[in-house]
């Protein structure tokens, strides 16, 4: 069934801890593409590549550490979009890997039950940082029979502070991190660039007799090409909570805004945060 896009909350994998049962993963809302030609052999760059799509089911997020080495590629990459790719606090990458042919970069990865290959024209360069002309198409699982274009870009790093205000309580959210200049290498999170909390760390504020406090959970917390999560444990007025935040860079080459996913916010109170165990819009600025 085609996906009409809109606010996608999956639920399975992220388990609340203090005694909440359920479960959440959270998705984009909007988004978009590119097209292309060919020639030649060129080679890509290594580092934290963001592919950005626009397909038969919407937006489509590829993200994460990419290896360059001679005409092939290699890497770990996280998954948002689509009818059915989320992502929570237990989301693994896809294992990508492909090469370059007569000027072609052809890249497969798996994930669950799906097969996704991005294919793009034009790569004659060496250590091309930018691929803009092309396409996705996936095979299998619910996503089966997606496809549109595609663009990718070499991330720069997200490291500062970034704020926003909640659009119904309108209360202030601030989180200062530093990004880690290399990707983590194994475990769930492979692929992925750890986000550490730094300077004034998360900070909520603006409503008047609600305190809440937060702490970034840098075990959970990445960015992966444009994608950024965020995992935050709260004391809300002596209630322990917990937030979970995705959001996607408006350009992840020089990012100045954070948005088009949201935030779960579940086992504190309502002063601050809509406490309703369910997705809602934030979006976050750069200072």
């Amino acid at each position: 069934m085609k996906k009409v896009l809109g606010l996608m909350v999956a639920v399975s994998l992220l388990a609340w801890t203090l005694g909440c049962a359920s479960s959440k993963q959270l998705g984009p809302l909007n988004h978009g593409g590119g097209s292309g030609g060919g020639g030649g052999n060129g080679t890509v760059a290594s580092g934290n590549w963001a592919f950005v799509g626009s397909g038969t089911n919407g937006p489509m997020h590829i993200g994460g550490s990419l290896t360059g080495s001679g005409t092939s590629v290699s890497g770990d990459m996280f998954v948002v979009g689509g009818n059915g790719y989320a992502i929570g606090n237990s989301t693994g990458p896809m294992t990508v890997s492909g090469s370059v042919s007569n000027g072609t970069l052809t890249m497969t990865g798996v994930i669950g039950s799906s097969t996704i290959t991005l294919t793009f024209t034009d790569v004659t360069s060496s250590g091309a940082t930018s691929l803009p002309n092309g396409t996705f198409s996936v095979v299998g699982g619910t996503d089966a029979g997606d496809s549109g274009t595609m663009t990718g870009v070499m991330a720069s790093s997200f490291s500062g502070t970034w704020q926003g205000n909640e659009p119904v309580t309108t209360g202030l959210v601030s989180v200062e991190f530093t990004q880690a200049s290399t990707a983590t290498s194994t475990g769930g999170r492979a692929g992925s660039y750890p986000l550490t909390a730094s300077g004034t760390g998360v900070v909520f504020s603006g409503i008047a007799g609600c305190t809440v406090t937060g702490t970034l959970d840098s075990a959970l917390s990445f960015t992966a090409g444009d994608i950024v999560y965020l995992k935050i444990d709260t004391t809300d007025n002596i209630i322990a909570g917990h937030m979970i935040y995705l959001g996607f860079a408006n350009d992840p080459t020089a990012p100045s805004m954070i948005s088009g996913g949201g935030y779960v916010y579940a086992g504190g109170t309502n002063c601050m945060l809509q406490n309703d165990n369910t997705q809602h819009p934030l979006s976050l600025t750069k200072q």
